[in-house]
């Protein structure tokens, strides 16, 4: 008796695509019958520098990655944190020089599949170029709202605002809960993502601590009263798209 093929590694997320957007059988196959290489990143590493030119539909497997900017003064912009499951590229972006960077904060596994490959089955196959533009809105419904939080919300709120979203991902990306959820980002990467100093990141996150709305360290961060937090944060999850289409 043979023995059963190994599963995809490409299987979780394809799971994901279908709570935004079911898939007929066919189209679930087409999809598993794809051959990603799988590669891994040391934490520090860069998956992609800005300016590349790179060639692959790329899909998180496991580990965290921020994507950001260095602007001319040198200075730094995180204007996105992607966890396991999440799309780093998309098939026809995949095919011109990226704008950002993307770098490992912990060891990662990435899945890469032939651009030409992917765009190829999303032309024959609509539901699936339905699924990823799906996940490509949910990605822009996200910025959007960063860009809402750095503009418009104070220090507290906006870091709040952060640890509600982490959280929530977290969950459904079934890597913690939304009130106990890992947090791999240094006081400086944190104020790269939220447009502060490190030293207003970290008075900021010591005033949330000592009043009882996070506790926070050895990056963890756990949520004693989460409706608490979600006031705090002015959260609504919408946002996320997470809700079936």
């Amino acid at each position: 008796m043979g023995q059963a093929n190994p599963p995809s590694p490409l299987a979780p997320f394809i799971a994901k695509l279908e709570r935004r957007c079911p898939l007929a059988p066919d189209d679930r196959e087409a999809l598993l019958a794809l051959t990603p290489s799988v590669q891994r990143h040391d934490a520090g590493r860069y998956v992609v520098r800005a300016g590349e030119q790179n060639l692959s539909f790329m899909v998180l497997l496991s580990g965290y990655v921020h994507r950001h900017r260095v602007l001319a003064n040198g200075s730094r912009q995180i204007v996105a944190v992607h966890l396991a499951g999440d799309l780093l590229i998309l098939p026809h972006t995949a095919m011109r020089r990226t704008t950002e960077s993307l770098q490992a904060l912990t060891p990662v596994k990435v899945a890469e599949v032939a651009a030409a490959s992917m765009i190829a089955l999303s032309r024959e196959r609509p539901a699936i170029a339905e699924a990823l533009l799906l996940e490509s809105i949910a990605d822009a419904s996200i910025f959007r709202e960063w860009v809402i939080n750095l503009g418009r919300r104070d220090a507290r709120t906006r870091t709040a605002h952060l640890l509600c979203e982490l959280g929530t991902r977290s969950a459904e990306s079934d890597l913690g809960n939304r009130t106990t959820f890992r947090l791999p980002l240094t006081q400086e990467q944190l104020a790269d993502v939220l447009g502060l100093t490190s030293v207003h990141v970290n008075r900021t996150l010591r005033g949330m601590k000592s009043s009882g709305l996070i506790d926070y360290g050895n990056g963890w961060v756990s949520v004693p009263d989460w409706t608490r937090l979600r006031k705090e944060a002015d959260f609504d999850d919408g946002y996320l798209c997470l809700d079936p289409a």
